[in-house]
């Protein structure tokens, strides 16, 4: 993930349980040269590594391994607050992704990186420059790790690498780096209602993400775009497989490193089945029209797939078509011509059923239940 998640968080972290290992020297790296930090792992709450630093001439780069899975941040301070110092850093992971790198500023004595994810085992390159006229000057170097269950881990920039998502907690996330996408996944058993919840961490940031749901058909749709606020919407999901991928809305590179919340939540999905009151229609010599189905104690729904026979056993079909053409709750809209042989030219017995569906953000039909059989006499009419 993007190292500039970093935020400075690592100032903040009075660590009662920490283990922290200072250099009882200055920790000088030759100009090729990269300097390890390591120290043992004895709790399992939070850690802190210290240093002292010094840049005689080129810049340095430390690595650090991560202890655990959970969150880093690095924070580099001048260790005289007399002096001026103008650090310049830049943050990579062991695969040479970039999480974050900001130049030197004039008089900028401390810089805190945004908070990101790290994963138990990998290494992490801090690479810690000043500049010339202030070489020599002693900084501290600070990597600050706490251990956590509830961000992503990082490796999540494909749907075969997606983060599992467990129903009701919420996982906080960062899109590290210019181009990259964090991809999750979760399985519906039945079909439901499910309620996706994104929002910033920090309420005083913006993070301008895209967020796109895809099924295990390959299937994507865009569910929200350039999120700037918290959003809350509920989507009609199918039983299967699903994934989630992030990734900045376009010209909002910059806000790479925000950290997110990712949440998502499932409740029962109950389709009303309504009861056919009756089919406006008639027959005619040169043909036979079916105008509209008029129904009872329907619900909200997105459409109904429509059955017109000869029979009640529904066999002999006439009509076999699913409508969202819908006329308030209780009334569907038909407007199907039948030529003159499908009917009697005479009054004739119809047979209707209809069956209520939802869509899921694909477009795809989920249905209820199949009405009762409702039989109508269609009265002939001179046409």
């Amino acid at each position: 993930m993007d190292l500039r998640k970093m935020i400075g968080n690592a100032l903040a972290l009075c660590l009662t349980a920490a283990t922290v290992l200072s250099f009882a020297n200055p920790v000088v790296a030759k100009a090729d040269e990269t300097e390890k930090v390591e120290a043992e792992v004895n709790t399992d709450i939070d850690m802190l590594f210290e240093g002292t630093i010094m840049n005689e001439s080129k810049d340095k780069t430390y690595v650090f391994t991560a202890p655990d899975n959970g969150y880093a941040q690095v924070t580099i301070k001048g260790a005289d607050p007399n002096e001026e110092y103008s650090w310049s850093y830049r943050i990579n992971n062991q695969n040479g992704s970039t999480y974050e790198s900001e130049i030197g500023e004039y008089g900028l004595t401390n810089r805190t990186s945004n908070e990101f994810t790290v994963t138990k085992g990998e290494k992490y390159y801090v690479t810690v420059g000043n500049e010339e006229k202030y070489w020599n000057r002693e900084g501290i170097l600070r990597f600050s790790f706490t251990k956590s269950d509830s961000w992503e881990l990082e490796g999540n920039d494909s749907v075969a690498g997606a983060y599992v998502l467990e129903e009701g907690k919420t996982i906080t996330g960062t899109i590290t780096y210019k181009n990259d996408v964090d991809y999750y996944k979760f399985d519906i058993n039945n079909a439901c209602k499910v309620k996706i919840t994104v929002n910033a961490a920090d309420p005083s940031t913006t993070g301008n993400w895209n967020l796109y749901l895809t099924n295990e058909d390959g299937q994507t749709n865009e569910i929200y775009e350039d999120i700037k606020s918290k959003q809350d919407n509920t989507f009609y999901l199918k039983k299967g497989t699903y994934y989630l991928s992030f990734d900045v809305y376009p010209g909002y590179e910059s806000k790479v490193g925000i950290k997110y919340n990712l949440l998502y939540s499932t409740s029962s999905l109950s389709i009303k089945t309504p009861t056919v009151k009756k089919i406006a229609g008639y027959t005619g010599s040169r043909y036979s029209y079916f105008d509209s189905i008029s129904l009872k104690n329907a619900g909200t729904v997105d459409g109904y797939l429509v059955k017109i026979a000869k029979k009640k056993t529904m066999k002999g079909i006439l009509y076999n078509e699913a409508l969202s053409n819908l006329s308030g709750k209780n009334k569907i809209v038909v407007n199907k011509v039948l030529d003159k042989y499908t009917l009697s030219q005479k009054a004739s017995t119809v047979y209707i059923t209809v069956r209520p569906y939802v869509l899921d953000p694909f477009g795809n039909r989920i249905y209820g239940s199949i009405s009762k059989v409702k039989a109508q006499i269609l009265k002939k009419k001179a046409i």
